[in-house]
């Protein structure tokens, strides 16, 4: 799991490449589409994409923004889910089955057709799938779903991924897979002392900061979209890694 650092290639990488996509000719089958799961209380009102909650950024948000770009590249499907607070997630699933509360794992059975269907109309597609915290557990449960998708997914990332909650990510997606969880942030990275700043929603809780842009650089989010796009760059999930280990694919 990538923790503890801010996510950004080692020092001395040259800059990721940028965007050389075109708009499609074909609106149907975008170069990319993202499949994207909301996380706890980001309930959407007329929030566009189902990304985010109106009038605010999201990590999923930020991220599907530069996807897009240039507009038209990459299209998307946010579950629309009720993306219940977190208290209520946590109670209503079970820590010793695995299993998530019955609101997520209907809404990770609707994103395995929504994969399926994405895969079978549009055969050579990119496909992203991203979570946000009981997004990123809805994300691995979906990944569990349907390993016979595997193959066409070309990239994931998990924001602040509640790892106390659902099954493990399954092997042979390290390459693929991109696992944020920076500095602080009790959702993944479980420990007494990273409540303190998150028990009242407090916004200096580090668990609300992936669509954030610091003074010195991108946001989380932004960084994930240009790593998770490079196509000369491996993502592994390293544990115990503090940044991403970037080279050739092998």
């Amino acid at each position: 799991m990538l923790q503890d650092q801010p996510v950004k290639p080692p020092p001395g990488w040259p800059k990721l490449p940028q965007s050389t996509k075109q708009p499609p000719n074909d609106a149907k089958c975008p170069d990319s589409f993202l499949i994207a799961a909301r996380g706890s209380g980001e309930n959407p009102v007329d929030a566009p994409n189902n990304l985010n909650r109106k009038g605010e950024k999201s990590a999923l948000s930020v991220m599907y923004d530069q996807l897009n770009s240039p507009k038209g590249t990459t299209g998307v499907h946010g579950s629309d889910y009720p993306a219940k607070k977190a208290l209520v997630f946590a109670t209503e699933s079970n820590l010793f089955s695995k299993s998530l509360s019955p609101s997520a794992k209907d809404a990770a059975k609707k994103l395995v057709k929504v994969l399926r269907a994405q895969v079978e109309a549009c055969e050579g597609q990119k496909i992203y799938l991203a979570g946000y915290s009981q997004g990123a557990a809805i994300i691995r449960e979906v990944l569990n779903s349907a390993p016979e998708l595997h193959d066409s997914i070309s990239g994931i990332v998990l924001f602040g991924d509640a790892v106390l909650f659902g099954k493990k990510l399954p092997s042979g997606l390290e390459h693929k897979t991109l696992n944020i969880c920076v500095a602080g942030d009790p959702v993944c990275v479980v420990a007494p002392e990273n409540w303190n700043s998150c028990l009242a929603y407090s916004p200096s809780c580090p668990h609300f900061s992936y669509a954030t842009k610091p003074e010195d650089g991108p946001s989380q989010a932004s960084v994930a979209a240009a790593l998770i796009t490079c196509e000369p760059c491996r993502l592994p999930i390293t544990p115990g890694a503090s940044a991403p280990r970037l080279g050739p694919r092998g």
